[in-house]
Formats: structure tokens, sequence, C-alpha cells
């Protein structure tokens, strides 16, 4: 992975491994393969990756950036950023609630 890591979600599947990398301002997607694990992509998220969760479909990767003051969704299928979204100061973590 990258620089720092910082927080890990693993998908419902359990088939992606998602890592955020504050220093590298990156996300490594690892797929899993039995007992190893191989770097599928990194994706360039914005400044300051943090905590990350992922939607309970599994189709949607949330993703604090404490440096850019925002939150990115990362498109699972796609594994590449589909928008960002404003946060208040220096968001460190995210969290999805059923409603």
């Amino acid at each position: 992975t990258g620089k720092r890591p910082f927080d890990v979600a693993v998908s419902p599947d359990g088939k992606q491994v998602f890592v955020s990398n504050t220093w590298s301002d990156t996300v490594s997607v690892l797929s899993v393969e039995g007992d190893a694990l191989a770097v599928e992509k990194t994706i360039a998220t914005g400044d300051e990756p943090r905590g990350l969760c992922i939607a309970p479909n599994g189709k949607t990767v949330y993703v604090a950036l404490a440096g850019a003051e925002s939150v990115a969704e990362v498109d699972t299928q796609k594994l590449s950023v589909s928008r960002t979204f404003r946060a208040g100061l220096e968001p460190w973590h995210v969290a999805i609630t059923p409603d």
C-alpha cells in the first residue's frame, strides 16, 4: 500500500480490501485470493485520506479527506472517485447509518 496507512475496510463479499494511505493521498484496493492479498489498484483520492467505510451494498466507499475538508465517494466497480462532498474541518472518520 501507500505511505502511512490509516484505515481498512473489507467489502461485504470479502473479495476486496480498501486501505487509506494518509501520506500518499490515495486508497489502495487489494483483492483477496484465498490467504493472499494483491494490489488491484491505487486510487488518488485527495488530501490526507483518513477513515473510510463501505456502503452495505458494496458499491461505494466513502473516504474522509482531512486535508481537503471533504469526503470522497469511490465507485467500487470503476475503482475511481465519482464525486466529493464538502465536510467540516478536518474529517477523520465516516460512517453509514441505516436511514
